[in-house]
Formats: C-alpha cells, sequence, structure tokens
C-alpha cells in the first residue's frame, strides 16, 4: 500500500484534516512589487515552526529569479506540504539510546550492511525504532530549490512539453510520492537514468516505456513474496531504492515514478488496495501520452518484443478500487468530512488521492440497502480479501441506503458502518454482475441440497481432509463439514439457504479462499 499496512498511534497527531486547494496565482503588491503569498501558503509557514526559515529561503530563491512560474510551483509544493511525512526509522541499543548509524553514508549497501554488522557486534540490545517526521518541520531549501529547477528542466521533453502547469504540478514536479524518507533525488536520477535521453527524445512513448521496463529487470530485484521484511520502513527512500537494487511491488511503483519524473515522463503511482475477486493488492503506474490519456506501466510484467504490447496491459482482476496517489489535497476526500477516528485504517484516512477505478476497469454507481445503520452518517464497501472483509470506498447514508460510486463490476460488497475501530455489517452482501445485480440474503424458507464441484485451479478436494462450508447472514454461519474421500470431484451439503454468499474453507486453509454463490440450476459463480 502506498500507505501504512498497520495502524500507529503517532500518525493520528501528523494528519491534518484536508482542505481545499487555494489560488496559487501570484498577485503582487503594488507598492512594494512583491509577490503576495497566497492564504495556504501563508498558512503552512506558520505551521512550519522553526523550520519556516527553510521554505521562505526556496520561495525568496524564486523571487529572486523573477520567473512566475517557477515561484507558482514553488507555492503548489509548499501549499500542500502540511499533509506530507516520512516514516523511517532509527537504530538503538537495549537502554533505547540511540545508535550512530545511517545507511545512506556508505557508497553501496553492501558495504552498509557489512558496517551495521559491526555495529551489532558491539551493541547488546540493539533493535529499530520507528520515527515520524513532518514535512513542513524538516524539508529543506536545498531539496525544494534542485526539485523545482530539474523537474522544469524535464518540462521540455517531448513527453511532457504539453502538460498544463496544473499536470506538470501532480505529474512531474512533487519531491515525493507517498511516506518514503525525504531524500535529495532530482538530479541524482536525471543523472543516473540519463542514458534514456536519446529514447525519450526519439522514440514513441511506448517503445520508450518498454526499454525502461527491459532495464529495471536488469538490475533491480522484485522482492515480494521472496523477504520477510525485518524493519519498520513501509517504503524506501529515493535513493535507497538505487543502492539497495531490490523492494517489493509498492517499492518498484516508486522507483518507476521517480525515474520517469526525472526524464521528464508524466507519471503517477496507482495501486489496488485490495482485490475484489483474490488475495492482496497491487502497485503500478499510469504513464500520461501526448494526448492526455493514461495507461497502466507495470515493469514486473509488460517486457516483450513488441513495443506496443504496453498499451494493452490492463488488470488481469476486479479491482475493489483503483486509486492514484495525488500530491495536492484533493476536495473531494472523506476526510474533509469525517474525522480520522471515524474512518477504517488506510488510504481513506488521506487527503491526496482521487478514484479512478473506472479508467481501468468497467465500473458502475450501485444503490445498496441498508439495515442497521445506527448513528453513522457513512457506509462503506468492503471486499473479501484474504478471509476478511476489507473497506475500499464509501458513500453518504441516506433514509437507509448509501450510493457506491464508480464500482468494480464482477464483484461482491457487503456494505458496513465503522465506529471505535469496529467494521460492523450494515445490510446484506451486493452481488454486481457484469448485467445484473442481487442481493445476497439468504433465504432460509428456501433450503436445498447443493453439490460443490472439484475445479482445477480453484478448488481441490485432499483426501481425508475436512471441508467446513459457511453461508453469510451479517456473519459466516456455519452448514457443516464434510470429510474428502479418495479421488473425491464433489461434496455434497444439505440445509443450505437459497440466494446465499457461501464459502468452503478447509482445514488447511490460508485464508485465500474465495467465496461463491449457486443458483437454481446448480451453476457456481466465484466472487
Amino acid at each position: 500500500m502506498p500507505f501504512p499496512r498497520t495502524s500507529l498511534p503517532a500518525l493520528k497527531k501528523i494528519i491534518r484534516t484536508a482542505l481545499c486547494l487555494a489560488s496559487l496565482c501570484v498577485y503582487i503588491d503594488a507598492a512594494s512589487q512583491a509577490p503576495l503569498l497566497p492564504s495556504e501558503v501563508k498558512r503552512v509557514l506558520q505551521a512550519s515552526g522553526k523550520n519556516q526559515k527553510e521554505l521562505q529561503k526556496a520561495i525568496d530563491y524564486f523571487i529572486g529569479q523573477k520567473e512566475p512560474v517557477k515561484l507558482q510551483a514553488v507555492f503548489f509544493l509548499i501549499a500542500n506540504m502540511d499533509i506530507h511525512f516520512s516514516i523511517n526509522y532509527i537504530w538503538v541499543d537495549g537502554k533505547g539510546q540511540k545508535v550512530p548509524y545511517d545507511e545512506m553514508a556508505f557508497s553501496t549497501y553492501t558495504q552498509a550492511l557489512s558496517a551495521f554488522n559491526d555495529v551489532k557486534k558491539t551493541t547488546a540490545g540493539i533493535h529499530p525504532q520507528p520515527v515520524i517526521y513532518r514535512d513542513i518541520d524538516t524539508i529543506k531549501s536545498t531539496l525544494l530549490i534542485e526539485n523545482v529547477e530539474e523537474a522544469f528542466k524535464k518540462w521540455k521533453s517531448p513527453y511532457a512539453r504539453k502538460l498544463k502547469f496544473e499536470e506538470f504540478c501532480e505529474y512531474i514536479l512533487p519531491y515525493r510520492i507517498t511516506i518514503e524518507p525525504l531524500q535529495q533525488w532530482r538530479a541524482a536520477y536525471a543523472k543516473r537514468f540519463s542514458y534514456f535521453s536519446p529514447y525519450v527524445n526519439k522514440l514513441p512513448l511506448l517503445s520508450t516505456l518498454n526499454k525502461i521496463g527491459a532495464d529495471y529487470n536488469k538490475w533491480f530485484t522484485n522482492t515480494y513474496g521472496k523477504e520477510v521484511k525485518k524493519e519498520p520502513l513501509p517504503r524506501l527512500g529515493a535513493m535507497q531504492l538505487l543502492s539497495r537494487a531490490k523492494g517489493d511491488c509498492e517499492n518498484i511503483s516508486d522507483l518507476e515514478t521517480f525515474m520517469l519524473r526525472s526524464q521528464g515522463i508524466p507519471v503517477s503511482s496507482d495501486f489496488v488496495p485490495f482485490w475484489a475477486t483474490s488475495s492482496g493488492g497491487h502497485f503500478f503506474n499510469a504513464v500520461y501520452n501526448q494526448d492526455g490519456k493514461t495507461f497502466l506501466f507495470d515493469p514486473m510484467r509488460i517486457i516483450s518484443k513488441d513495443y506496443e504490447e504496453v498499451q494493452k496491459i490492463k488488470l488481469d482482476r476486479e479491482p475493489g478500487k483503483v486509486i492514484r496517489i495525488t500530491y495536492a489535497k484533493q476536495p473531494q476526500v472523506l476526510i474533509a468530512k469525517l474525522s480520522i477516528h471515524q474512518i477504517p485504517d488506510g488510504f481513506m484516512r488521506y487527503a491526496n488521492y482521487k478514484d479512478v477505478t473506472n479508467e481501468y476497469w468497467e465500473a458502475k454507481d450501485i444503490d445498496v440497502p441498508l439495515t442497521k445503520t445506527g448513528e453513522s452518517t457513512v457506509a462503506f464497501a468492503n471486499v473479501f480479501n484474504y478471509g476478511k472483509w476489507q473497506p475500499v470506498w464509501w458513500g453518504g447514508i441516506e433514509q437507509k441506503s448509501v450510493k457506491f460510486t464508480q464500482m468494480s463490476k464482477g464483484a461482491v460488497y457487503l456494505p458496513t458502518t465503522y465506529k471505535n475501530g469496529v467494521n460492523k455489517p450494515a445490510g446484506y452482501p451486493i452481488a454486481v454482475d457484469y448485467k445484473s445485480e442481487i442481493i445476497l440474503k439468504p433465504d432460509l424458507q428456501a433450503k436445498r441440497r447443493i453439490q460443490i464441484q472439484w475445479q482445477k485451479d480453484y478448488l481441490i478436494f485432499k483426501p481425508g481432509k475436512k471441508y467446513s462450508l459457511y453461508y453469510w447472514d451479517n456473519d459466516w454461519k456455519a452448514l457443516g463439514t464434510q470429510t474428502a474421500k479418495d479421488n473425491a470431484n464433489v461434496l455434497t451439503f444439505d440445509n443450505v439457504p437459497s440466494n446465499a454468499l457461501l464459502i468452503l474453507i478447509p482445514e488447511y486453509s490460508q485464508h485465500k479462499e474465495r467465496p461463491f454463490t449457486i443458483d437454481n440450476n446448480g451453476q457456481r459463480r466465484w466472487w
């Protein structure tokens, strides 16, 4: 995810309620001929405390440059800076004292690891301690100045020169992506990947992306499912990505964002928080071509001799939602309406994202009746992922009903309310197929016998193992257990309610089982 996977109490003191972005036009004081600061910039300066001098240095620098558009750019960055922060960690000993070690002080990651192993031998009880810091408290003027200057150089790129200023600010200019440690990366990345310059200046965008994807696969290792994470660092910094040369899909998405922006290729970081019909989620990038259209760029799976292949890549399963990370605050986010304590943990607690599901999947608005709302004014749409209902979107409650916007077709959604850290069912699941919808309220008066067939790649019965069937009615309720016999390809269960969402759980479950429905003709539909 682009944000921490687990709640950290300290985050609640950091995240601020989203405010609509004020105009960033540069106004001139007629008497002094000095630019007047936009109100949002003034507010951030006042909130930055001792670090205000660093932000002011960057402003003064661009005032001195007498280039109004660059001044507008730094205003954009500062006006939205108060919602951004980093999660990093320090090493402390058994007494809680900081250990003087800095990974980035070494020229290679191998050297850093060697030095750290030496530190471990002489430091009793050494362990990582998470630290959280806000950009407005820690960012340096040198980073801001370099970032703006380097970004403006790349605005001349053939792929970026047609961008409007607002698009440039979102897809080329930002100095950070999510919650990674702040590191001064612009010039280093521009130099490190300068060998792409001939491609950028001569080749069609799709051809350039394929070459970039091929390059990534030569030197960067995808560690998803291969390494057990032992440090409390949810996202690597830009320079750590280069020195470590490995990371999971969220770090790969960040790497590609840094890399592409450094070469003047407009790009955003997009992610699926939870798949709707599978387990886990995914991170990738959306690249903007010259006509303003976006398409998926995923270097982990696009390598092809056919340069046009990149344009054909689409998501291969139903997403719960597809979310685009922005730098700027967005006016329609949930945190602008509710306090953080009223929102489930995850991206909906943040102020800088957009719902872009319909760019990737066939989607529609759905109206869902509710049965239990209490005093809640908002309900959440949940998908079933890794054995749990996971909230992926929200909607306002009106007269015991909720409208969830732009929901992926081909998925089941459970409406819930959220209070005191608990996600409670607020109605029956709704199955949104590609041509129809159905509320899955089990009919307890119309029970039947069903046969659950073996299915390759979906369901395999292991001889001697027990399989338990459940149906959903505000919770998973047991219907019985069967033991698979040798060469079994079907299990039979009696007294199964009609119109119910079902799930079959084996005794060896890894929580990846998918719910399903069986219609009156005995046809099974996986969700």
